[in-house]
C-alpha cells in the first residue's frame, strides 16, 4: 500500500496556494531549511503570475534567513505588484538579517507608499549604521505624513542599536 503522506514540496505548494498560509520554518537543521526554500522556489516557478502565492512566499522566506532564501527575496523586490514587493520587505524584516539593509534603503525610492512603509519597518528592524543617513534623509524628503514619522522612528531604532553597540564596546 502506497503512503499517503505528502512530501515537503507538496505541503509547501499546498500552503502557499491555500486561502490562509501556514508554512513555518522547521526547527530542524540547515538541510531541512534548504528543502523548504527549494519547495517555495519551485512553487513560485510553477505559479509565475499568481500574486497571492508570491506574497505568501515572500513572507514565508523571512523565516528562512540565510543564503538559500536571500536570492528569492531579492528577486521578489523587483516584482511588478507592489503588494509582493511589500511582502518581500516584510520577509526581510522578519528574518532579522542585517544584510537586507541596503536592499531596503533602495526600496525607499519605490513609488508606492505601502512599499516604502515596509522598507522603513524593515530598516528599523535590520538597518545598520550605513542605513542611518539614507533613512534620516528620507524622513525629510518623504511627502506622506505617517511615513515621515515612521522614517524618524526607524532612524531612532538604528541609532539606538548603534548606541547600544558602542556601549558594549566600552565595557
Amino acid at each position: 500500500m502506497a503512503s499517503k503522506r505528502k512530501t515537503v514540496a507538496e505541503r509547501v505548494a499546498h500552503a502557499l496556494q491555500a486561502t490562509k498560509c501556514h508554512v513555518h520554518a522547521p526547527v530542524a537543521g540547515r538541510g531541512q531549511h534548504r528543502r523548504y526554500v527549494r519547495a517555495v522556489a519551485d512553487t513560485l516557478a510553477a505559479h509565475p503570475g499568481n500574486v497571492k502565492v508570491a506574497e505568501r512566499a515572500a513572507i514565508v522566506l523571512g523565516d528562512y534567513s540565510g543564503d538559500e532564501a536571500e536570492p528569492l527575496l531579492r528577486e521578489l523586490l523587483a516584482h511588478a505588484a507592489p503588494t509582493v514587493r511589500a511582502a518581500a520587505l516584510n520577509g526581510m524584516r522578519r528574518s532579522g538579517d542585517a544584510r537586507y539593509g541596503e536592499a531596503a534603503v533602495e526600496m525607499l525610492r519605490d513609488p508606492e507608499a505601502p512599499v516604502r512603509k515596509e522598507a522603513l519597518k524593515a530598516l528599523g528592524a535590520v538597518g545598520d549604521e550605513a542605513c542611518l543617513a539614507p533613512v534620516a534623509a528620507h524622513a525629510e524628503a518623504e511627502t506622506v505624513g505617517y511615513l515621515c514619522d515612521l522614517a524618524r522612528q526607524a532612524a531612532d531604532e538604528i541609532g539606538g542599536r548603534r548606541a547600544a553597540a558602542d556601549g558594549e564596546g566600552e565595557t
